[in-house]
This record gives C-alpha cells, sequence and structure tokens, in this order.
C-alpha cells in the first residue's frame, strides 16, 4: 500500500542546520540514552522492574561486548538495548549455559530479547553494533510472563504506556477495541467526533504483528494516516464538524490481535481542542517544543503533532485543510537517526508552494500564506538515516 510525504521555505534553512547541529550533541550520552531506554521499557516491559543497574558501554563498527546477568528459577528476564545516534543496528543475543536461547536483529538501534531460566545461574547477554558505531545502553527487566514481548489481556497495557508517551493532553474517548488480522487484511472502527475538538487514534499490535498500518476518513476524504513500519500506529484529527470518522486498520506485515482506541483532546489551562505544541515527553516532542519557540513566530499549533517512521528515501504526505488569508508555518523534527529530511507542501493542484530541502538537517521549517483555502498536502523525505519523525502546522 502506499507510503506517506509532506512541503515548506528555504528561508530557514541556516537556521535548521545549526539547530541540526545542536540536536545531535544531544543525542549521545547517558541522559540521551537513559530517556530513550525507559520509552523502550514503558512498551516492551511495561510492569516490570529493572534488575541491577543500567550498563553502557561504546563499540565500533561489528564490535561485540557480553554482559554477564544472576538470574533466578521461575522469573523472566527481558534484555533491552537501545544506541545512540551514531548507532545505526543494534543487536542483542542471550546465552544461557553456553547456548543462544533468544535474539533480536531487527534492522534498527533498539534490540529487545527474552528469556524464562528454569534454574537459577547465571546468562550471557551480547550487544553487538552492526552497523554504525557509538554508544549504547543496556537494561535487564525482570517479571511474570512468558519471556516475549506482551500479548493477549497485556495488550491494553501497552496501549496504556504508549498514550502516556504520544497521547500527552488527551483522554480517552470510548472504548478500548480489539481485533485480529492477517496479512493484508483490514478492520474499520466508526468514531464520533465533535466539531472544533481534536482527536488521536492509536493501535498496539500484539506477537506477530510486524507492520500494522491506521488511516481515518471522514466523508470519503483521508484525514489522518500513519503508514510507519512499526506496531503502533498514531494518527490524529481535529473536526470541522459533527460527525463521525471512520478509522481503518490495515495489517501490512505479520499478522495477530491488536487493540484500537481513541483518545480527545483536554482542556489544559484552554477550551477543549487546545492543541498543545509537540503532545509528549519523547525525542520528537520535545525537539517540536523548542524548534517551535525558536522560529514559530510566536504562532499556535493548528494540528496535533503528526508521527511517522521512514527509511531512507521513503516519505509521507498528508492532506491538511489551509485556510486562504492566512500564514502558516510547519515545522518538522526526527529522531538522533534521521539525518536529513525534506520538507514540502503542494496546493490542492499540486503545484509547489513552500519548501526546505537545502543543506543538511532533521529539522526542517516552512512558511506559507495561501490565498485560498483547501487540503494542501505536506510531504516529509527521508532523504538519509530514518527512524521516528514529526510535523506540526501552526498557524494565526
Amino acid at each position: 500500500m502506499p507510503r506517506r510525504s509532506l512541503v515548506v521555505s528555504t528561508s530557514f534553512a541556516a537556521a535548521s542546520v545549526l539547530l541540526f547541529a545542536s540536536a545531535v550533541r544531544a543525542q549521545h550520552g547517558a541522559e540521551y540514552l537513559n530517556q530513550r531506554l525507559s520509552q523502550v521499557a514503558a512498551q516492551f516491559a511495561a510492569g516490570w522492574q529493572l534488575s541491577g543497574a543500567v550498563q553502557t558501554a561504546k563499540l565500533p563498527a561489528k564490535g561485540t561486548k557480553t554482559h554477564a546477568f544472576a538470574v533466578d528459577a521461575g522469573k523472566c528476564y527481558r534484555a533491552i538495548a537501545v544506541g545512540d545516534a551514531d548507532v545505526q543496528n543494534l543487536d542483542v543475543a542471550i546465552k544461557a549455559g553456553g547456548a543462544e536461547v533468544s535474539r533480536d536483529t531487527a534492522t534498527d538501534n533498539t534490540a529487545v530479547a527474552s528469556h524464562c531460566p528454569t534454574a537459577a545461574g547465571s546468562i550471557d547477554v551480547a550487544v553487538t553494533v552492526v552497523a554504525g558505531r557509538g554508544e549504547y545502553s543496556l537494561g535487564m527487566y525482570t517479571g511474570q510472563g512468558e519471556g516475549r514481548a506482551p500479548t493477549g489481556p497485556s495488550l491494553e497495557g501497552r496501549l496504556e504506556a504508549a498514550a502516556a508517551a504520544q497521547a500527552r493532553g488527551y483522554e480517552p474517548h470510548g472504548e478500548v477495541q480489539r481485533g485480529t488480522l492477517t496479512a493484508d487484511g483490514a478492520q474499520s472502527f466508526r468514531v464520533p467526533v465533535a466539531r472544533g475538538q481534536c482527536y488521536r487514534f492509536m493501535a498496539v499490535g500484539g506477537e506477530g504483528v510486524q507492520d500494522v498500518d491506521l488511516h481515518a476518513y471522514v466523508g470519503g476524504t483521508r484525514v489522518g494516516s500513519d503508514s510507519g513500519h512499526d506496531s503502533n500506529p498514531v494518527a490524529s484529527y481535529c473536526a470541522t464538524a459533527d460527525g463521525h470518522a471512520e478509522v481503518r486498520m490495515h495489517m501490512y506485515r505479520g499478522g495477530g490481535e491488536f487493540v484500537f482506541r481513541t483518545f480527545r483532546a483536554r482542556a489544559e489551562g484552554g477550551p477543549v481542542g487546545t492543541i498543545p505544541v509537540g503532545g509528549g515527553d519523547d525525542f520528537v516532542s520535545t525537539k517540536m517544543r523548542e524548534l517551535h519557540a525558536k522560529v514559530g513566530q510566536g504562532r499556535a499549533a493548528v494540528t496535533p503533532l503528526r508521527r511517522g517512521r521512514l527509511q531512507t528515501s521513503r516519505s509521507c504526505t498528508w492532506a491538511t485543510e489551509l485556510q486562504g488569508g492566512h500564514c502558516y508555518t510547519i515545522l518538522s523534527v526526527g529522531a538522533p537517526s534521521a539525518h536529513d529530511m525534506d520538507l514540502t507542501i503542494n496546493d490542492p493542484s499540486g503545484n509547489r508552494v513552500a519548501d526546505d530541502t537545502e543543506g543538511a538537517g532533521a529539522q526542517r521549517t516552512a512558511t506559507t500564506c495561501p490565498p485560498f483555502t483547501g487540503p494542501y498536502r505536506v510531504n516529509v523525505r527521508m532523504t538519509a538515516g530514518y527512524g521516528p519523525f514529526g510535523v506540526q502546522v501552526f498557524g494565526n
């Protein structure tokens, strides 16, 4: 199925490069790694306890370091490792009695592996930097379970943890919905929406779900979408009229259970529907707030933070209603692994009206003052690097 994209002017290109340089410096070190480790653990070890101290080390490309951990029978252990901005691909393997019992070889800079020992003793956790080089942090978590990412009833817990990180300022709207899909299967949910209120649609996939996408439609028009290559899609929409949104889940790769829920923006010193800048405590949200404070020209958010995840040379596109006679600033920021992104904006006829594509950087700024109202297309392209990113539109 098609993947996503976004557009903006080059007037702030020089500032974007300087901001990117500052961001890169912040994407290393113990504070950054511990923050990332906490975020990943909230998703893959919700309710589990950290066992011992977090281990940190630095490795060259193809380098491996082994850490030993004492374990007890009757408990399950989950090793979670995260790399800094220079680590492109990180793997983890667990050995017990010299035999490998678990491994994570996904091509990203986080890794999760689990084991439930039948006897007390020790296990070895080997961390390998497959591509890139740099620092990593490794945490060992213990709890009750089957030694793999939570599934079944615990999916609600994972959804709650994801909402805490990605839907700050929002409250549940309706009940948790469950579904089961096979590869290329789809299921839709009908969500009531009210004019002037903003919503965030979120889903979490269980075991076997490798890539599930989420698309929201109103009146047959797509108004929100997340086609990232992961099992935790998030899309946002601010209603312009009372009615219903159709939220469609599509199992792009893998299969299994998922849970879905809608969240509605709640009042935080303002009326329901006030849109927060960033909208979370994760890296992308924090960088969006920092960039908005510097180049946002005092404009308020008119869309929620729209999130995606891209590989190199992939792009994402959203349709955003812009009002004629008003001016807008569009900002995009990327995770540490996103080294260069381009931002472009096209009018309803497909003509480019603004962009920020010059130089290298993962923070982009574009400004446009459309002469007429319509659905403008915002496109983000991952020119170099990979990983999560966020886009938000600000206006008068």
